[in-house]
This record gives C-alpha cells, sequence and structure tokens, in this order.
C-alpha cells in the first residue's frame, strides 16, 4: 500500500481511514500506519481517559507526545508520574497529593497552585521548563520540594513587580524538605559564548523548612545573580558549589551540614572565589569566629581545591 505524506488533520485521517476501509472490505487483514513529528505543536492532545477507581497513574508518553488526563478517574487521582512527555496544558488533578516529572518539556506556564491544591510531594528531574517565564511554585500544603537537572528558559527581562519576584520563586508554608540541584536559569539575550555565567533571580520562603540542599555539579563556572532564602527553622544545611552574586539568607541556626566549594584551575578567579566564599560563609554561618574565617580562606588559597566546613 503507497504511504500518505505530507500534513493533514485529525479528521482528514478518519475520512482516509473511511475510503481505504470501504476498498478493502474484503481483507481480513488491515492497517494505517500514521507517521509524524512528535514535536509538531499541531498534534492534538493525546487523551488519558481515567476509571473512577484510579489513585496511582505512571505515564510514560510515545515519542514525547503532548497528552491531558481526562475521566471520572482524574477527580480523585492521587499519585502521578509523567515520562518522557510534551506538557502543553496542566491537567485539573484536585486530588493529587505525589507529582514527578521526569524527562518532561513544559510549553505552559508553571503554576501548580491552580490544578494542584493538595500536592503534598513534588519531583522534577531531568525537564527543561520551554515557555519563556519563571517557575512559581505556590503550594500551601507542600511537604517535599526537589529539583534536579531542570533548565528554566526565560525572557531575559529582569522581574521587579513584587518582592518575591523571580525565575524561579518557592512559597510553600509548610514546606519542610527542599532539594535545588543543578538548576539552570537561562535566556535567549545571554545564552551565548561568553555570557555572564551568574543569571537568574530564585527566591525561597518556607519558615517550617528543615532540610536545605543547594547544589552545582558545575562549580564555581556559573550560579544564580540574586538568590534569596528566608528559612528561621532550618537545622540542615547542605550547600556545594553555589556562588551568587547577591545573596540573602535568613535560615536560623542549622545545627549541622556541610558547605563545600572546590577549583581547579579552570574556573573562575581565584580572588573572585575568595570574595564569594567568605560572603556566603558570613551569611550561613554568622557565628564563625574571625579567625577561623580567616584561616578558612588561607588554606582555600593554598590549596586551591577544596574546602569543607562543618557547622
Amino acid at each position: 500500500m503507497r504511504p500518505l505524506t505530507g500534513s493533514v488533520n485529525t479528521d482528514a485521517l478518519r475520512a482516509v481511514y473511511t475510503t481505504l476501509r470501504s476498498q478493502v472490505s474484503q481483507m481480513r487483514v488491515f492497517e494505517l500506519r500514521v507517521c509524524y513529528d512528535a514535536l509538531d505543536e499541531r498534534l492534538p492532545l493525546w487523551t488519558v481517559a481515567l476509571p473512577p477507581s484510579s489513585t496511582d497513574l505512571k505515564l510514560r508518553s510515545p515519542r514525547s507526545l503532548p497528552f491531558t488526563i481526562s475521566g471520572p478517574g482524574a477527580a480523585v487521582l492521587r499519585k502521578l508520574r509523567v515520562d518522557q512527555a510534551l506538557l502543553r496544558e496542566w491537567p485539573l488533578l484536585p486530588s493529587l497529593r505525589s507529582l514527578m516529572l521526569s524527562g518532561v518539556r513544559v510549553t505552559t506556564p508553571f503554576q501548580p497552585g491552580d490544578q494542584y491544591p493538595l500536592l503534598e510531594e513534588m519531583v522534577i528531574m531531568s525537564s527543561i521548563m520551554d515557555y519563556g517565564g519563571g517557575v512559581n511554585i505556590q503550594l500551601p500544603l507542600l511537604k517535599v520540594l526537589y529539583l534536579e537537572d531542570v533548565l528554566i528558559w526565560t525572557t531575559g527581562i529582569p522581574v521587579h513587580a513584587h518582592a518575591r519576584a523571580g525565575d524561579l520563586v518557592i512559597f510553600a508554608p509548610t514546606l519542610e524538605h527542599l532539594v535545588v540541584e543543578d538548576v539552570d536559569i537561562s535566556s535567549s539575550a545571554v545564552h551565548h559564548f561568553g555570557a555572564d555565567p551568574f543569571r537568574g533571580i530564585v527566591a525561597v520562603y518556607s519558615p517550617y523548612l528543615h532540610t536545605l540542599v543547594i547544589s552545582d555539579s558545575y562549580g564555581s563556572t556559573r550560579g544564580f545573580s540574586r538568590l534569596s532564602v528566608f528559612a528561621p527553622c532550618l537545622r540542615h544545611l547542605t550547600w556545594r558549589e553555589q556562588c551568587t552574586i547577591n545573596l540573602d539568607a535568613r535560615i536560623g541556626q542549622p545545627r549541622d551540614g556541610t558547605i563545600i566549594f572546590s577549583m581547579d584551575g579552570t574556573r573562575r578567579p581565584l580572588d573572585a572565589c575568595k570574595r564569594d566564599l567568605e560572603r556566603m560563609i558570613r551569611l550561613l554561618v554568622d557565628d564563625m569566629p574571625s579567625s577561623e574565617l580567616l584561616n578558612t580562606i588561607i588554606q582555600l588559597e593554598k590549596k586551591c581545591h577544596h574546602i569543607e566546613l562543618q557547622p
């Protein structure tokens, strides 16, 4: 059978199917194969209709198809995992408690509080926020948030609308555990060779946060231009390789944790790293004696490879 080529919509495919079926009604086997580009924005959404008894759903979209979730089960779904999908719209899941996205490209504004008011756990890994705006996470019941290897594309236009404005805003009054690892904020305005490695505004407001992990495996080759953290009840802190131009950290008195900065001679100039390190240590561990801080900086200057502090 000769293949059909070109761009056709769903109604045209139905018409072709009906015509071919009438022509080969005597055949016992019939196949219609449709090939297309999965990233074509004109593709209709792939609908997953859930029965009323649904509580957990693991969805791997074939060829990263755009999808949506409907049916009576959407109202009672409590746990959702999505792998390798294109997300053009957020499905309305009012009972959702746990959400995990892995390898997902998001092309619609990310404001999960509107669709998932009861969400308690959210994990986003190896995903791209590709709609030119910031990520705004405002969830009243969220307890665990894990962001790893997430790229946030922005317009590159500074945001000064209100105090919590930024490219990544986390406003979660009940949040207890937060991990931000290898999160890159880039824009078409600055994403080119030789661009300033410090970009992106991040704001975290979590008055009951007790565990905070901020890590960047790229080391001091990049960082945030501004980072604000309000976590007065923090008890456990892990801070790896994340330098920032403007740091405002109100994190109480962490009882234990680790602060690590490494340099191998291929990253930022040593003097700049020393200034960042001194400023961040003062903010993160404000009760460190001046003599100990001075020894730390001298040790960094001599070894030039690794510093670890355990408050």
